[in-house]
């Protein structure tokens, strides 16, 4: 049996705040990694006594307000015309550890230049989708899977590289997609406590 979260600092690619257009639809770390079983069912995460306690209380601390500042970056056109558009916005965000050891952020996001404002919400590192996954004391990074049903009749394999790092009053989130093991988007938040 393979025990994929000892193996995630090596499966996992470290993404800055924005994309490059050479990251664009560049494969994911867990594609490379294990070739076509990636698209076969993976197995669902284990977690230990003492990470699933250590989870818990990484979460624990997160819950509450937060502001700060947000970037997201989408790859349009393709892997040989890749081009990259950057938003970016003020937020404010909320957030809950349900179901103990699921964090739910209700976030809304103030896009200055566009003039409009979004809100939404996510929900984060569920067991029942993770795959791989490694806790430190201030973090926890996870991979997860999600399938999504496309308009015309498809599916899509979605890959989320969630990581989570709180420091005191800081936190900062970055959520990596992959669409059927590409890279598409990239969100990242840097909070203070509100």
């Amino acid at each position: 049996m393979l025990n994929h979260h000892r193996l995630f600092p090596t499966l996992l690619l470290m993404i800055s705040s924005a994309v490059t257009h050479a990251q664009c639809f560049q494969p994911s770390p867990n594609l490379t990694a294990m070739g076509d079983s990636y698209y076969r069912q993976m197995q669902e995460l284990q977690w230990s006594n003492k990470e699933t306690k250590q989870k818990d209380e990484l979460l624990d601390a997160t819950e509450g307000r937060w502001k700060g500042d947000y970037v997201e970056s989408e790859c349009m056109g393709g892997k040989s015309n890749p081009r990259e558009t950057l938003k970016t916005a003020t937020v404010k965000a909320e957030f809950q550890n349900i179901m103990k050891g699921t964090l739910k952020m209700s976030v809304w996001k103030h896009f200055t230049s566009e003039k409009k404002k979004e809100s939404d919400v996510v929900e984060m590192f569920d067991d029942r989708h993770l795959f791989a996954g490694n806790i430190s004391q201030n973090g926890i990074k996870t991979a997860e899977i999600h399938s999504a049903r496309l308009g015309g009749g498809g599916q899509r394999m979605d890959e989320i590289i969630t990581q989570l790092d709180i420091n005191g009053k800081q936190l900062t989130l970055t959520r990596s997609i992959y669409y059927n093991g590409y890279l598409g988007r990239v969100e990242r938040y840097n909070l203070m406590r509100d």
